[in-house]
C-alpha cells in the first residue's frame, strides 16, 4: 500500500507535469481556439488567414523554444545560434506538414482551404515571418539576460 507521503510525491510529480506541458503548449492551443472561436461566431473568414498564419508561425516557434528549455539538460549543448535554426528548421517542417494537410483536405474532403500556389506561398511566408520574428526576439532577450549576468 503507498504511503501518503509518497502519494503526495507522485501527486506534486504529476501536477508539475502537467503544469509543464501546459507551459510549453498553450501558445498554439489558444491560437487554434480563437480561431475555430472565431469561426463559430462570425464564419470562416478568408481575410483572417493571413494572421493565423503568422500567429501560427509565433506559437510553433515559441512551443519548440520552450520545449528545448523543458530539456535543458540537452539543449545546452547547443548555441543560440544552433538552436535558433533548429527551431526555424522545425516550424519550416511543421509549416510544410500542415501546407500538405491542407492540400490534402482539399483533395480528398472537398474542402477549399487553398486557393492555388499564391496562397499556399502566402501562408508559408508568413508562418516563417511568425518563426524569425519569435527567434529573434528570443535571442535578444536571451543576450540581454547574459549580459545583465556578466555585469
Amino acid at each position: 500500500m503507498t504511503k501518503p507521503l509518497e502519494k503526495s510525491r507522485i501527486k506534486t510529480k504529476q501536477s508539475a507535469f502537467w503544469h509543464g506541458v501546459w507551459h510549453i503548449t498553450w501558445p498554439p492551443i489558444m491560437v487554434l481556439l480563437l480561431h475555430v472561436g472565431l469561426a463559430a461566431i462570425i464564419g470562416h473568414r478568408v481575410e483572417f488567414d493571413p494572421l493565423f498564419h503568422l500567429l501560427g508561425g509565433m506559437a510553433g516557434a515559441l512551443t519548440l523554444g520552450r520545449t528545448a528549455d523543458a530539456f535543458s539538460q540537452f539543449h545546452a549543448l547547443f548555441s543560440v545560434r544552433n538552436r535558433s535554426l533548429t527551431t526555424i528548421g522545425g516550424m519550416i517542417a511543421a509549416i510544410f506538414v500542415w501546407e500538405l494537410g491542407e492540400f490534402l483536405s482539399d483533395r480528398f474532403f472537398g474542402t477549399h482551404t487553398q486557393s492555388g500556389f499564391q496562397d499556399t506561398g502566402l501562408d508559408v511566408l508568413l508562418g516563417l515571418l511568425g518563426t524569425v520574428g519569435i527567434v529573434v526576439i528570443a535571442n535578444l532577450l536571451t543576450t540581454r539576460e547574459a549580459r545583465k549576468n556578466v555585469a
